[in-house]
């Protein structure tokens, strides 16, 4: 039977493998977001300095938080494998799948909202023209003396 804390190091281990498969996920969101904005070279380089950042900060946390601030060698390597797993397992569906979803939809967004700005357009000076005779109609038939609005000066 294994030990105790062989037993701890492996889940380290295990929890590095999932911590890795988490960032690049997150990282593959950061990609579609750039697959349906197109920003130029220097934003991404910024995106990815905070990224590195926030990674980094995410890795010494955990480190603490469950090794006592230990940093190991194989909990940092396990991280790397977990990015690999995932950049070779599920990246290219997640990210294909999800930028093109995104895109759909924004073209069909798109194309409600010209529809719809097309048609107000089109029934705006009716509708405008309508409006002003509706306020003429609605000062006329609820027209009150007590407050000394305009059309109580008679």
């Amino acid at each position: 039977m294994l030990s105790l804390s062989l037993l701890r190091e492996w889940e380290l281990c295990l929890l590095g493998v999932i911590g890795g498969m988490e960032m690049m996920a997150a990282y593959d969101l950061l990609r579609v977001w750039r697959n349906l904005c197109h920003p130029g070279l220097r934003r991404v380089n910024v995106e990815d300095v905070f990224f590195g950042a926030i990674c980094g900060l995410w890795t010494f946390l955990r480190c603490m938080h469950s090794n006592d601030g230990m940093i190991r060698w194989y909990i940092l390597f396990s991280l790397v494998l977990g990015m690999v797993l995932w950049r070779m397992s599920l990246s290219p569906l997640l990210t294909g799948a999800l930028t093109a979803v995104l895109c759909r939809l924004g073209r069909v967004l798109s194309f409600i909202w010209t529809n719809f700005a097309k048609i107000v357009k089109i029934c705006g000076k009716p509708l405008k023209s309508g409006a002003k005779w509706f306020k003429i109609l609605f000062a006329v038939v609820f027209r009150t003396k007590d407050h000394g609005g305009a059309a109580s000066n008679r």
